[in-house]
């Protein structure tokens, strides 16, 4: 892991002294295995073919930040004071940074390392209604952590202002893929 970190930091070192050649962003639809979300990229491309990536993916559907919800209560409490089940979510979330490389004219691949978080949360109703928003509250369940690798394809489309990207990650594994604008130099 320690060398996959130094490698894509000499790229990244590398590629910010040669002119940029490619500068942009984008936005897509990235689809996990339990549902979808939205995918954001931002590149940079560089004379020497080389260039750095930087890619977020998320669902947003995380509820830790909700009135209703209780860090302190975990769904086996709930359960065991009778509270019922209404319905579960699950949050995803995930990054990377790497580098890209220029194919060929307006086709570049990249590849990156980082981090991805999956999280479960449940909405329980309790029927006492002191807990949560007219009873009903959130806790959180199992979270998992672990490392991120990304790679993809990014497209730019000649004499136009905007590319066309795709792209996979590993954990927690989805695909994504979307539009992006560019800002030639």
């Amino acid at each position: 892991m320690r060398k996959v970190i130094i490698s894509v930091a000499v790229l990244l070192f590398i590629s910010a002294y040669g002119n940029a050649k490619s500068v942009g962003g984008g936005l897509g639809l990235n689809v996990f295995e339990e549902g979808a979300g939205a995918s954001f990229i931002v590149w940079y491309g560089g004379d020497n073919r080389l260039g750095w990536i930087v890619s977020l993916n998320t669902n947003f559907k995380n509820k830790d930040r909700r009135d209703d919800y209780y860090d302190s209560i975990d769904a086996a409490q709930a359960e065991g004071w009778g509270d019922t089940l209404q319905s579960s979510a699950d949050a995803f979330s995930s990054w990377s940074i790497g580098a890209m490389y220029e194919l060929f004219m307006g086709f570049d691949v990249y590849g990156g390392v980082g981090a991805g978080n999956k999280t479960e949360f449940f909405k329980y109703c309790d029927d006492t209604h002191i807990l949560g928003d007219g009873g009903m509250y959130w806790v959180e369940g199992e979270s998992e952590s672990s490392v991120n690798l990304s790679c993809g394809i990014i497209y730019r489309i000649p004499e136009k202002s905007f590319a066309l990207f795709a792209g996979g990650n590993t954990f927690p594994q989805s695909f994504s893929a979307g539009v992006g604008f560019l800002m030639d130099w």
